[in-house]
């Protein structure tokens, strides 16, 4: 019976590792890296700069599409397009852009100024600079996330 157990064990050894690979067999194992999130992060392997954050959020779906902020840190002249009855309403204004490191990304605020005489909403003043702001956080690898949106009402929102 001993001798019936070890032919047993033998052979059992022999089918499990028939199939198995030797360690020079093994490959080596695969280390996941992300995904590029935008064709700036896919384009180059440098750190991203301010300006690859900012075309990060402009680029995105999350910012809209508005052209009125500047392309690159600064201010410019803007006239910012309102709702209301159509055609709508024109205020004009200034339109800033911003960006600040955050870890190894990029916070970017797009800002815009108006004087409350020519645009303002029921409860706020009706004389001085008003302003409303949008922040957006940018990693690393360019995934764009909205951060907040504050300030006074703005003229995009009225229906």
């Amino acid at each position: 019976m001993k001798v019936f157990l070890l032919i047993l064990a033998l052979v059992l050894t022999a089918s499990c590792s028939a199939g198995a690979p030797t360690p020079a067999e093994t490959p080596d194992p695969v280390t996941p890296t992300l995904a590029a999130s935008s064709p700036q992060a896919a384009a180059t392997s440098r750190p991203m700069s301010p300006e690859d954050a900012v075309r990060a959020v402009m680029t995105s779906p999350e910012f809209g599409g508005w052209v009125l902020f500047p392309t690159s840190v600064g201010s410019q002249a803007c006239q910012i397009r309102g709702g209301g009855p159509p055609p709508g309403i024109l205020v004009p204004g200034t339109c800033r852009t911003e960006t600040e490191t955050r870890g190894s990304g990029y916070s970017v605020k797009f800002t815009e100024l108006w004087d409350a005489r020519t645009f303002h909403y029921a409860d706020e003043p009706g004389s001085g600079e008003l302003h409303h702001s949008w922040s957006f956080l940018v990693s690393a690898t360019g995934v764009v996330v909205i951060e907040a949106s504050s300030g006074h009402f703005p003229p995009q929102w009225v229906k």
